[in-house]
């Protein structure tokens, strides 16, 4: 079924809305352990390279009032 609407994808006759379905039952299907590691270690890498611009010392301080 998936190979079918993969092949009308690619001629273009599948709607957003059976697109979200099959993304959302692909979502649904697949577990942590289906994931390649290579591609979650480099995508934490990514992660933290992005977050470490945002984990500095405080400045200062703003008035409550």
């Amino acid at each position: 079924m998936l190979d079918r609407q993969q092949a009308l994808r690619k001629k273009g006759t599948i709607s957003d809305g059976e697109i979200k379905s099959l993304v959302k039952e692909w979502h649904d299907i697949r577990t942590e352990a289906d994931l390649n590691s290579d591609t979650v270690k480099m995508e934490m890498r990514a992660m933290e390279e992005k977050l470490r611009k945002y984990n500095v010392e405080r400045l200062g301080d703003l008035p409550l009032e």
